[in-house]
C-alpha cells in the first residue's frame, strides 16, 4: 500500500467496476452488495486482491475526513450539531443518503438544515418506519418458528445490529432479515418458511417453489419471499464464507429481549 500508483490502480479498477453495475441496473443495492463484490474479486488480478482490503481501509480514512472537513467534528462527539453555515443542502445530499440507507442514522442531525427538503425527508422517513415495523414484526414471527422447531439461528447484520449497536430496531435500514443457520437444518428452515407463506424469488425467476434449497453463492440461499409483500428473509449457512464455524458462533449467541420477544443474535465479538 505504500506503493501509491497500485493503491490508486487498485480504486480506479474497483470503483469503475461498482459504478458500471450501478449504472447498469440503477439499484445502488445491486452495485454493492455482495455477490458482485465476490465477483470483482474473483477476476482482480492477484496484486488487486492483495490491495483489497488496504484500498477499502484507505477510501473509509478518505471519506471521514471529508466528512469532518464538511461538518466541522467527528459523528460522535458529544453534543455534536451540523454548522448550516458549512453545510449547503441540496437534493444531492437528499439522493445519497436515501441511495445509501442512512436517513435513520442521519436524520436528527440532517433535518435542521435540510430546509426546503424537509417535508421529503420526513415522507421517506415515515415510510422507512413502516417498512421496518413490517420487517421486525416478520423477524419476530420467523424466529418464533425456528425456536418452536428447534433449529439454532441467530438474527444477524440489519435488525441485530440496529438492536445491539444503537438500541433500536429501527435506526439501521434494512431491506431483508438476515438469519445464520447450519447447513444441515437448511431443509427443515426451507419447509417451515414455505409453510409459513414465503417463496423462493430472484430477479430472473422472480416468486418460484423449489424441493430444496439452492445456493445464491456460497453459504447463501436463494431469498424468500411472501408474495405481494414487500418482506424478504435470507439464510445463510456462514458468518462470512466458512460453514465449518457457524456452529460455534452460534453456541456462543446470546438472547435479547426486542419489543418482549426472545430474538437470538451473535454475541457481540463476533458480530462487529
Amino acid at each position: 500500500l505504500n506503493r501509491h500508483f497500485l493503491r490508486d490502480r487498485c480504486v480506479v479498477l474497483l470503483s469503475r467496476r461498482v459504478h458500471r453495475m450501478w449504472k447498469e441496473t440503477g439499484n445502488c443495492r445491486i452495485a454493492v452488495s455482495s455477490w458482485p463484490h465476490r465477483t470483482i474479486y474473483r477476476l482482480a488480478p492477484p496484486e488487486i486482491r492483495r490491495c483489497a482490503q488496504g484500498v477499502e481501509y484507505y477510501l473509509v480514512c478518505v471519506a471521514r475526513r471529508v466528512i469532518a472537513d464538511q461538518c466541522g467534528a467527528p459523528r460522535f462527539t458529544t453534543g455534536y450539531e451540523i454548522d448550516p453555515e458549512k453545510v449547503s443542502f441540496t437534493r444531492e445530499h437528499v439522493k445519497l443518503i436515501l441511495q445509501h440507507q442512512l436517513l435513520s442514522l442521519f436524520y436528527p442531525y440532517v433535518l435542521s438544515v435540510s430546509g426546503r427538503y424537509g417535508k421529503m425527508l420526513k415522507l421517506h422517513r415515515a415510510l422507512h418506519l413502516d417498512q421496518m415495523r413490517r420487517l421486525l414484526q416478520a423477524c419476530i414471527d420467523v424466529c418464533a418458528l425456528f425456536d418452536r422447531h428447534q433449529i439454532p439461528y441467530a438474527v444477524i447484520k440489519g435488525l441485530s445490529v440496529s438492536v445491539c449497536a444503537y438500541g433500536d430496531p429501527m435506526a439501521r435500514e434494512s431491506s431483508d432479515i438476515d438469519y445464520l443457520i447450519l447447513e444441515r437444518d437448511a431443509q427443515r428452515a426451507h419447509q417451515l418458511l414455505y409453510e409459513a407463506g414465503f417463496v423462493n424469488y430472484d430477479e430472473e425467476r422472480k416468486h418460484f417453489t423449489v424441493p430444496a434449497p439452492q445456493e445464491h453463492y456460497p453459504t447463501h440461499y436463494v431469498p424468500y419471499k411472501i408474495p405481494d409483500a414487500d418482506i424478504c428473509v435470507e439464510l445463510h449457512s456462514a458468518q462470512h464464507i466458512e460453514p465449518a464455524y457457524t456452529e460455534a458462533l452460534l453456541g456462543r449467541g446470546t438472547v435479547i429481549s426486542v419489543q418482549g420477544h426472545a430474538i437470538s443474535v451473535l454475541n457481540e465479538t463476533d458480530s462487529f
